[in-house]
């Protein structure tokens, strides 16, 4: 299971279980307006399906 949060990750890590894996942020203090912080941190739409597509092995 692949799990989203733009918190930490620990905060999902249950859900996802033992084989999961969970992108978030591991960090605090970046100011800027969301969809600045967005691009940065990689959580527009491509950027998280990359991910997934990585996560599922395509």
């Amino acid at each position: 299971m692949f799990g989203l949060t733009a918190g930490l990750p620990s905060t999902l890590r249950e859900v996802v279980g033992v084989g999961g894996y969970v992108y978030g942020l591991d960090r605090f203090g970046a100011s800027a307006p969301y969809k600045v912080l967005d691009e940065k941190f990689g959580f527009t739409p491509e950027a998280v399906l990359e991910r997934v597509k990585g996560f599922i092995g395509r």
